[in-house]
């Protein structure tokens, strides 16, 4: 997968640029492990930053010229040509390319004072690469996370003038399922709600997680907002049970108000809300899935609307 622009201003990305630039600030070089293709894209935004502090020229050596000439040879042409400071960008597309690249940084980096190199690498070679003097390493799964995702999915969500609820599920959701993988929640931000549910295509316990993270404070603002609206119907000594005792009203759960409003005759729409709250935390609380059905019932029930 490629880096999107778009992705630039997201928080790791930003924290991300900010450490390697000043990994060049400081003199050292750096190493950089990626997914496979994900530097390209990325290598522009952070030749940008470096020029925007002047740290020096810019020069790549792509994939095909890094396998033609020895480092220390390619970077001896340079420095004849110019003496200022400068930074290598290095596409080494394999474990050899990126270790002749850092054994180049190990050996001469008190010699070669003027050039620092960035060997962009995919993440299993540059984990394998020993750091010696003024050589960094810098993953990409150790900054980016499923917060970026969830960031991911709500400013498309915001653009296409999503519902709140619709765009706090989808988030949720596409945090779980897609990781730390932008790619993959900038596909899955395009899906249809409800095809985010389906537990044959996407794991069973990450959507359960992610209903569970949205809907149980739903459901509890819910219960609350119903105490207060319906403050003198609630009976304070509820037996919930032959031991259980509940003697205060905010201590009643949605399954006491249910009972409690089908018996005190409450209007039948706080009964079938209730009902239907019940049912949904019954679910969660047995590890379920809410199905797409059963969760847009809220919205015909003036609890929270999840559609589009």
């Amino acid at each position: 997968m490629k880096f999107a622009p778009k992705w630039a201003d997201l928080p790791s990305p930003v924290d991300f640029i900010r450490t390697v630039v000043r990994d060049l600030q400081d003199g050292n070089s750096v190493i950089l492990g990626f997914p496979n293709h994900f530097s390209e894209g990325l290598s522009v935004i952070i030749k940008d930053a470096c020029e925007i502090k002047q740290l020096g020229k810019w020069y790549t050596v792509d994939s095909n010229e890094v396998q033609k000439m020895a480092p220390k040879a390619f970077v001896d042409v340079l420095n004849e040509r110019d003496l200022s400071s400068k930074i290598i960008w290095v596409e080494a597309i394999d474990y050899q390319s990126a270790k002749s690249w850092a054994d180049y940084v190990s050996r001469y980096a008190g010699i070669d004072t003027v050039s620092c190199v960035c060997i962009a690498t995919v993440s299993a070679s540059a984990r394998k690469i020993d750091l010696e003097k003024r050589l960094k390493r810098r993953l990409w799964c150790s900054f980016v996370s499923s917060t970026d995702s969830q960031v991911v999915s709500e400013r498309y969500c915001r653009e296409s003038n999503c519902k709140d609820p619709h765009t706090e599920m989808k988030s949720a959701l596409i945090a779980k399922l897609a990781g730390a993988d932008l790619a993959r929640a900038d596909m899955m931000s395009r899906a249809k709600l409800s095809d985010l549910f389906d537990t044959n295509e996407y794991n069973h316990n990450l959507i359960w997680a992610a209903q569970v993270s949205v809907l149980y404070p739903l459901i509890n603002n819910y219960r609350q907002r119903l105490l207060k609206e319906y403050d003198t119907n609630w009976e304070v000594l509820h037996h919930r049970n032959e031991i259980k005792i509940i003697k205060e009203v905010n201590k009643l759960e949605i399954g006491d108000m249910y009972s409690q409003a089908k018996m005190r005759r409450m209007p039948k729409l706080v009964v079938k809300q209730l009902f239907l709250l019940r049912n949904i935390r019954n679910m969660l609380a047995h590890h379920e899935v809410i199905p797409w059905d059963l969760l847009n019932t809220l919205s015909q029930l003036n609890i929270a609307d999840f559609r589009k």
